[in-house]
């Protein structure tokens, strides 16, 4: 029986198993005369053991011999199926269970828990249900693999979460009882056929005898014998209409309501990396379903904070500022109102990440009221806030003083400098001195700047091919009337190579007094199709707006009147849908002449708090 297959393969593919031990059998002539009464004590035994063969299974191995048969049908519930190099077809038993804290996949499946949520969510976006704010990352199962097998590919990912959908109804549905799909995700929705179906369902008839689901992309040659059901479908909103109608797709349009302390740990896991992953679409529309679902009392600030700061990001991403700073509001004010049980710390690091956001919509008015008492009570008590909250603090506040031009900032960045400094955290140093650089940048204050640049060991490097310094040495250079250029990261450009930042390089390289017309020229056009390229189609994205802005540049440097027109109309058609910048940058777009003027634009481009 070892030859056979080991404990993990009798348990899951008996047949199979007993395929080959027959076989073996056959090239005896002894032990094929003695097969029939070994059939009977191996099937005996394996009863015993639970292991339930499908009727007629024994015609396979002794046609005509009276061997016993079970009046039991087989119940793995959702199967996956996978061939090895034979092809032979496997048997994969899917039945998850719930888990306490986190996912947990066996990484010999050839599925993620990513791969699972991102069809969860799809299918309840898809169902047509009146209601889909429910949050099926929320949950989280462990999947282990009971075959001891290793699978590879796409093709049983339906089937993956057919089996969720089994274990969150209590695996009771009766068309679940041996269930199986050979169809896989394609782009946009679709689905079609898995590679090898025949050797799979071979398989899955093999240790299972009829079917009692099999879903199949539409146009699939799939025997009716093989199952009591065959759902054949097109899309993945196809299959959401099935599963709806056989009532397993309550379980997800019911997750709706508060999330608990382990369910907002386990959205805030996947907001962080769709943010890592820069999938601002999928952390958006996550972030609006937790939101209209809400966290239960008493929230945990940290938390709250997190997914106000990774939530407000994603709205910002798609040009939906209010949204954003509505967001940071709120988490704000929750966490303020926890009293006792809340702490001054988490209080100032949520009013940090409000003045982010108001910093991104451009209320820079609103910011000093915020966060001066934070960053007065951060200097007089310190220990009362963690080192990070306090830099958090001081920055954003620096940064908008300096932008309305108030005095206090460099003060706040040489606080911050200092704490970073003896904390040894090179990361925040370079941020906060990348900070501290541009704001004297602005304020045309060069010696300043050079000094603050030689200070930070990143930062002194030229031509390193690092955007963010290349784009202080650029803009050092355009104020003191030189000409400077970062020979590695033109190379990287050149090549076709897209790092986002690089468009704010581009445009101070441009802007030298004493550079070539048609190089200043191709740069612009380089930084344009670089803000385009990050927009990836998103029309409120703040990036049109700074795209639009370069080529009213571009046009006023080729005295090019239709093109002024156009950017003129771009500019201002993104602003009609952004309430908060078309006040910020009223007065500089008020000013724009009807004809091409390089004075003007310089003037808009002068208003971005960014450049």
């Amino acid at each position: 029986m070892a030859e056979a297959g080991n404990e993990a393969l009798w348990r899951t593919n008996p047949v199979l198993c007993i395929d080959r031990l027959v076989a073996k059998w056959k090239r005896s002539d002894g032990a094929w005369f003695m097969c029939g009464s070994r059939l009977i004590s191996l099937i005996a035994a394996l009863s015993e053991q639970g292991i339930v063969l499908p009727p007629g299974s024994m015609d396979r191995w002794a046609p005509g011999r009276q061997l016993p048969a079970s009046s039991t049908l087989p119940e793995p519930r959702v199967i996956g199926l996978a061939v090895d190099d034979s092809p032979t077809g496997h048997v994969f038993p899917l039945r998850p269970v719930r888990a306490d804290d986190y996912w947990n996949v066996d990484g010999r499946l050839p599925f993620g828990h990513a791969d699972i949520l991102d069809v969860l969510t799809e299918l309840v976006q898809v169902s047509g249900v009146a209601e889909k704010w429910s949050v099926p990352e929320r949950v989280a199962f462990r999947f282990e693999n009971a075959t001891g097998l290793g699978a590879r590919g796409e093709s049983m990912t339906i089937a993956a979460v057919l089996a969720v959908l089994d274990c969150m109804t209590g695996f009771g549905l009766p068309l679940l009882r041996a269930a199986t799909a050979v169809a896989q995700l394609a782009p946009g929705g679709a689905l079609k056929a898995v590679g090898d179906i025949d050797a799979k369902l071979e398989a899955a008839t093999r240790e299972c005898g009829q079917l009692s689901l099999i879903i199949c992309a539409t146009g699939s040659e799939i025997s009716r014998d093989s199952a009591a059901e065959v759902w054949e479908v097109q899309s993945l909103a196809d299959l959401a209409a099935r599963l709806h109608t056989a009532g397993l797709l309550a379980p997800l349009l019911d997750a709706v309501g508060p999330l608990d302390k382990r369910e907002s740990a386990r959205v805030l896991e996947r907001l962080k990396a769709f943010d890592r992953e820069q999938c601002h679409r999928a952390a958006a529309d996550l972030g609006d379903r937790v939101w209209h679902c809400g966290f239960a009392e008493p929230v945990d600030p940290a938390v709250l904070t997190e997914f106000a700061r990774l939530y407000a990001g994603a709205c910002r991403y798609h040009g939906r500022f209010s949204d954003a700073v509505r967001v940071a509001r709120d988490a704000y004010d929750r966490i303020a109102a926890l009293g006792a049980i809340g702490c001054d710390d988490d209080e100032a690091d949520a009013a940090a990440e409000y003045g982010a956001s108001l910093f991104s919509a451009h209320r820079f008015d609103e910011i000093p009221r915020l966060l001066e008492p934070w960053a007065s009570a951060a200097i007089e008590q310190p220990r009362r806030f963690r080192p990070l909250t306090r830099v958090k603090v001081w920055n954003t506040l620096a940064r908008t003083l300096a932008v309305l031009g108030q005095n206090g900032w460099d003060e706040l960045f040489g606080r911050s400098l200092t704490l970073c400094h003896q904390l040894k955290e090179s990361g925040n140093v370079e941020r906060t001195t990348h900070y501290r650089v541009h704001a004297r940048l602005r304020r045309g204050d060069t010696v300043g700047a050079r000094e603050a640049l030689n200070d930070v060991a990143a930062l002194i490097e030229r031509g390193a091919g690092n955007p963010w310094a290349a784009f202080l040495h650029a803009d050092l250079a355009r104020l003191e009337g030189r000409l400077w250029s970062d020979p590695i990261l033109d190379e990287r450009l050149t090549a076709g190579g897209k790092p986002y930042p690089a468009w704010i390089y581009l445009q101070a390289v441009a802007r030298q007094p004493r550079r070539i017309e048609c190089d200043a020229i191709d740069r612009l056009r380089q930084a344009i199709a670089l803000l385009r390229h990050e927009c990836d189609g998103v029309e409120g994205n703040v990036c049109n707006l700074f795209a639009a802005m370069l080529e009213l540049v571009v046009a006023a440097r080729l005295a090019d009147a239709r093109d002024w027109a156009t950017a003129v109309a771009k500019i201002e058609g993104f602003l009609e849908t952004a309430a908060e910048h078309r006040r910020y940058y009223a007065s500089a777009t008020g000013a724009l002449p009807d004809a091409p003027d390089v004075t003007a634009a310089e003037n808009l481009l002068n208003a971005v708090p960014y450049f």
